[in-house]
């Protein structure tokens, strides 16, 4: 490895000659677009220098993306390549940049596991990595995550190929969005895709998180590799709060109002009884409310309401300026969503609202999630299966188990004739007596 010292001034010097080269003023970002009674800031948070493999310095980052008017930036250098002390220089160089109101400096790391997956790290005071015998299990990370006050994004979903153990396990409240874009691949790599997951209708992985506890939002991020911070995509990740400090922007992280899109200028609100996207709220009758708009008036002419990743609603307004309302029946563990889809193309999704309760899952791949099936963890036992008639499971269930199902009335194994039958109950070989199929012996009338 090469040494720390000679890399941290390398570091800063080229972040000082590629500065002054390129004649970027430490200028504010734009004024921030607004939506309902929130402010919209724009930005994201998965890149990376010389620090690890980028290539250019953590000054530069900051400096760069402040000039190209993102409201919030943040790096996150894969940890396994980051020191500790590289990593609190990357702390300072954040704190040197962030200004309120004008540009909000994160600092960060990227866990990387070539096998479980990468994840974004955002605001920890230390730093883990998936080289180290402590940390280098997706449970292991989770664990680690607990004890420390920030949040997670899952990194380009997919890749790895245990990555993130498929969602299933322990579910990390920690985790606060999943990228639905990454450099230039957009929906169409990293949310619409069948996912990890077999006989499930194809859901995607924003989706097979989503259906396994996960609450999680939308995100992205440029993932950038280079020097141009801020201005290789035009996409973006948006935080919906009530002004552009660390504090504020940190706070509605946590609380999912964010969503993910491809157009800068666009902004979306979606509520459900009165409550913004990232909310928890309870079941039944809930109302709903979709609102876009647009920084260059760009038309919006679709619009669908999701659940449980499933189209529910879609409307088609043809406006800059959009206002849908609806109402919807929900149940515990259900979870709703929104998608924009503009008239050049662009899209942007929403981070869900979640009903309070156990979100239904299918462990098992049956088709027939945990809500229904009563043992959500052997594929032969769900709704509608024939039952065994001899094994005491209920394998249909019906709440009945084997003789006493009525698909297993003429079983062989389920007919007595009591006036020949012996050694089972007191009426053994009484012509009077008939087979009880709940107690499984011979009575009398």
């Amino acid at each position: 490895m090469e040494d720390v010292s000679k890399k941290l001034g390398r570091i800063a010097l080229a972040g000082t000659c590629l500065f002054a080269g390129l004649g970027l003023a430490a200028s504010g970002a734009m004024a921030a677009s607004s939506i309902d009674s929130w402010n919209i800031y724009y930005g994201h948070l998965h890149n990376h220098t010389t620090v690890s493999d980028g290539s250019g310095s953590p000054d530069q980052a900051y400096s760069t993306a402040k000039a190209a008017g993102l409201d919030f930036f943040s790096t996150a250098d894969h940890a396994e390549s980051t020191t500790s002390t590289e990593y609190n220089l990357v702390k300072t160089t954040a704190d040197n940049y962030n200004e309120d109101g004008v540009f909000t400096a994160f600092w960060g790391f990227e866990w990387s596991s070539g096998t479980h997956g990468h994840v974004t790290v955002v605001y920890a005071d230390d730093i883990c990595r998936s080289s180290e015998s402590a940390t280098d299990t997706f449970s292991e990370f989770l664990a680690w995550l607990s004890t420390r006050e920030t949040v997670a994004i899952f990194n380009h979903p997919g890749r790895e190929s245990q990555a993130f153990e498929h969602y299933d396990g322990a579910v990390s409240d920690k985790f606060i969005g999943m990228e639905l874009w990454n450099k230039q691949d957009f929906f169409d790599v990293y949310y619409y895709n069948d996912g990890f997951h077999t006989n499930d209708g194809g859901m995607g992985h924003y989706d097979e998180a989503l259906l396994r506890g996960w609450k999680i939002g939308a995100s992205g991020s440029e993932d950038n590799h280079g020097t141009d911070w801020g201005t290789d995509s035009t996409y973006a990740m948006a935080i919906l709060a009530d002004n552009q400090t660390r504090t504020d922007l940190y706070n509605a992280m946590k609380a999912h109002r964010i969503y993910s899109t491809a157009d800068k200028n666009l902004g979306l609100y979606f509520a459900m009884d009165g409550e913004v996207m990232g909310s928890e709220i309870e079941g039944g009758s809930n109302s709903v409310i979709i609102k876009a708009n647009d920084g260059g008036n760009e038309i919006v002419d679709t619009i669908e309401l999701l659940k449980n990743g499933v189209v529910i609603n879609t409307w088609y307004p043809n406006s800059s300026t959009p206002v849908i309302t609806d109402t919807v029946t929900s149940a515990d563990g259900d979870y709703f969503y929104c998608r924009i889809m503009q008239a050049d193309g662009d899209e942007a999704i929403s981070s869900p609202i979640f009903i309070a309760g156990d979100t239904p899952i299918d462990n098992d791949g049956d088709s027939y999630y945990s809500d229904v099936d009563c043992n959500d963890n052997d594929d032969l036992i769900y709704p509608g299966a024939t039952e065994s008639c001899t094994d005491g499971i209920d394998n249909d269930c019906d709440q009945t188990v084997d003789c006493n199902d009525s698909d297993c009335s003429s079983d062989p194994s389920c007919q007595v004739d009591c006036s020949v039958y012996t050694n089972k109950g007191t009426c053994d070989g009484d012509s009077s007596c008939y087979w009880d199929k709940s107690s499984k012996t011979c009575l009398g009338h």
